[in-house]
């Protein structure tokens, strides 16, 4: 845990800073609050918000209603408007190409509106700043005109290292060649390896990286990063929901999945485990949320205890949570893993892996189960385990929520400031 700052210090020096990140990610409206509460935020510089005093949100709400779901994953009423900066234009129209083009064209506008974005806050610092908070691969430009201008910069890492996770998809593809599907490709194609040296020359260039877990830092430190330059700080748990259980419930558990079905998550695997247990669907069904990047004729032949959701609106994925007995994760490379700390605030018992944000806040067999990643046998084994000690589940459902209230958002919050402060005196 960081050194808590003198009071005095924080009386007496005035610092400001900017943060940049195209995205409004939970855990962005949380960095962004808290340089705001504490007095050291100048500008948030964004692409597309949604904010009851951003007159182009209104008007795309009227215009646009079929990007309603979108828009209002942008939303952000928390922050005082006066400190928003937007350029919304390149990130409309990847939001618009995701829904209707190839996912080779939305590759292509996202990296120029990144690109763009870097450029515009670029030209946008002032020698007045101290510092800026910035995220991968959108900030090259703007750590170089920091650094003529003498400004230190934060580093955002929310993903675990480029290296890490090329080796991890290259290792999949060789044991499931049919996989190497057009989203795939995107991963480890030309413009893929020009990123990621994008990405290279950012992490030597800051002068410190924040990350998130310690398997992140891990990764930054095999892929070469300086050690001393990495600040860990764990994302917080959302505001804690208390679950409503009973003895039926656990007749038939229900293990629930969320996010993406992809080869990172290790989806294809869970589906494998799953089958080969050959679980009745009296006994156990198995829940999967979230867009299928998984080839089609591996999802076409699932038994029919598995089911297929598909995106659902933040509300739905909640009453998932509390209909579901078990979160499995069982991820093969996440930087964090929030849908982690999401379940856990629900008291929902969490199978995850050790490449994750898991083995630093889940005590095994207590606050939640941890296995190794890509390993079938550990799988079947979690899932046998839950099914053989239902009278258990509930037990770990309370330890997780006891974990969720220790580390709520707003000591994350502090954690980040005091962080910033003990670099910047």
């Amino acid at each position: 845990m960081p050194k808590t700052l003198p009071s005095t210090h924080t009386a007496k020096i005035k610092l400001k800073g900017i943060v940049a990140n195209p995205n409004i990610a939970p855990h962005i409206k949380e960095s962004v609050l808290a340089y705001e509460t504490a007095g050291l935020l100048k500008y948030f510089y964004t692409s597309f918000i949604c904010h009851k005093n951003d007159p182009l949100s209104k008007i795309l709400f009227v215009i646009l209603p079929i990007f309603i779901h979108e828009f209002k994953r942008r939303a952000f009423e928390e922050i005082d408007y006066k400190f928003v900066r937007t350029k919304p234009y390149t990130e409309l129209l990847r939001v618009f190409a995701a829904r209707n083009l190839s996912s080779i064209i939305t590759d292509k506008i996202w990296e120029k509106s990144e690109l763009s974005f870097d450029k515009w806050v670029a030209r946008n610092l002032t020698e007045d700043l101290n510092f800026i908070h910035v995220v991968e691969h959108t900030c090259l430009s703007t750590i170089k005109k920091a650094k003529t201008l003498n400004i230190k910069s934060f580093y955002e890492q929310p993903s675990i290292h480029h290296k890490t996770f090329s080796e991890t998809v290259k290792r999949q593809l060789k044991i499931y060649p049919d996989f190497d599907i057009e989203s795939i490709k995107l991963l480890y194609n030309e413009a893929s390896i020009r990123r990621n040296k994008r990405r290279d020359e950012e992490l030597k260039l800051a002068d410190y990286i924040i990350c998130n877990s310690s398997y992140t830092k891990k990764t930054l430190v095999d892929g070469g990063v300086n050690e001393s330059k990495i600040i860990s700080i764990p994302l917080g748990f959302p505001d804690v929901k208390i679950r409503t259980t009973n003895t039926k419930q656990y007749e038939r558990l229900i293990f629930l999945t969320a996010g993406n079905l992809s080869i990172g998550k290790g989806t294809h695997i869970l589906i494998e485990a799953w089958k080969e247990i050959n679980i009745s669907g009296a006994n156990a069904e198995l829940w999967l949320v979230g867009k299928n990047n998984l080839p089609e004729s591996f999802t076409h032949t699932i038994p029919k205890n598995i089911k297929l959701f598909g995106n659902i609106p933040r509300t739905e994925l909640m009453i998932k949570f509390a209909e579901a007995n078990v979160l499995i994760h069982p991820t093969l490379a996440d930087g964090f893993g929030m849908v982690i700390t999401e379940a856990m605030s629900c008291g929902l018992p969490v199978i995850t892996t050790y490449n994750s944000i898991g083995p630093d806040i889940i005590e095994d067999k207590k606050s939640g189960l941890l296995i190794e990643s890509n390993n079938k046998a550990a799988i079947k084994d979690s899932i046998n385990w839950c099914i053989n000690n239902k009278e258990k589940l509930s037990l770990i459902g309370i330890e997780a929520l006891k974990k969720a209230k220790s580390y709520p958002w707003s000591e994350y919050r502090k954690n980040l400031v005091t962080e910033i402060y003990n670099r910047l005196l």
